[in-house]
């Protein structure tokens, strides 16, 4: 049974590597023997054997850039996905797990180092109303403005992720409690100013400080939760800090890459 020859690149490369095996001895032993006779016709030989290593050459550079596309692409496919799995699709803010597995590292280090990590949590006012009038098209476009007012107000080193409706936190690493409640406050006046564009929505915030407050990432969720639930309670639109008075967190010990509830 004939055995059949492997086509395309990897078929080119082997009949080329073939051609250089056998042309190689054979061209040094005839020469060795005809020296002579073919010295007329070595230029030409000589040219043969070139045009074979180049071509050989040219598919060798073609087989190694074709892998390494492959492999970029690949590299790629993989950036997106990682991307995908921790980003909200509507509004490309982290999304919860992101903030469940990034919690845990920031307490981790802001106690090694000593210093302190404020929780925002928002919800933006009234906001089923904008879905039950406008419909949920307008209460997506909400939502995305919503978030690229966020963006605006962080900095580089703080984490924005939709928490779940219309619920959004923010992590402040190495802030302080005034500088946490500055920040609440603008975005909170911030929302208030673009009303009209907003239809009508304002925001209750909520905030928290590790380790002030709570000393575990669900605990410091719960305590900035609780001061959110306050600002509603109070009247909404505005920013309440968490008090020890409002209710018992935990204080227990931060254990890297989950959510420790005591």
């Amino acid at each position: 049974m004939r055995k059949q020859h492997p086509t395309g690149i990897v078929g080119t490369l082997c009949y080329a590597g073939r051609v250089l095996l056998i042309a190689l001895p054979t061209l040094a032993l005839t020469y060795a023997i005809f020296s002579d006779a073919l010295a007329p016709y070595l230029p030409l030989l000589l040219l043969a054997l070139i045009g074979t290593l180049v071509s050989t050459g040219l598919v060798l550079n073609a087989v190694v850039g074709e892998r390494t596309r492959a492999f970029e692409a690949l590299a790629q496919a993989l950036k997106t996905l990682k991307e995908e799995a921790i980003r909200d699709p509507l509004t490309d803010l982290y999304n919860r797990r992101f903030l469940r597995d990034t919690m845990a590292r920031e307490l981790l280090r802001a106690a090694r180092e000593g210093i302190r990590v404020a929780v925002i949590m928002i919800d933006l006012d009234r906001f089923k109303r904008v879905n039950d009038t406008a419909g949920h098209a307008a209460g997506d476009f909400v939502l995305t403005e919503v978030a690229a007012l966020l963006k605006r107000h962080i900095r580089g080193t703080d984490i924005a992720c939709r928490y779940g409706g219309e619920e959004f936190t923010l992590v402040l690493p190495n802030a302080t409690l005034q500088s946490a409640r500055s920040r609440g406050e603008a975005i909170c006046s911030a929302i208030r100013e673009e009303g009209g564009q907003l239809m009508g929505v304002t925001a209750s915030l909520g905030v928290a400080l590790f380790p002030d407050h709570a000393a575990e990432p669900e605990s410091l969720i719960r305590a900035a939760d609780k001061a959110l639930y306050d600002a509603k309670g109070r009247g909404r639109n505005q920013v309440r800090i968490f008090a020890r008075g409002t209710a018992k967190i935990s204080s227990g010990r931060v254990q890297k890459g989950r959510f420790h509830a005591t």
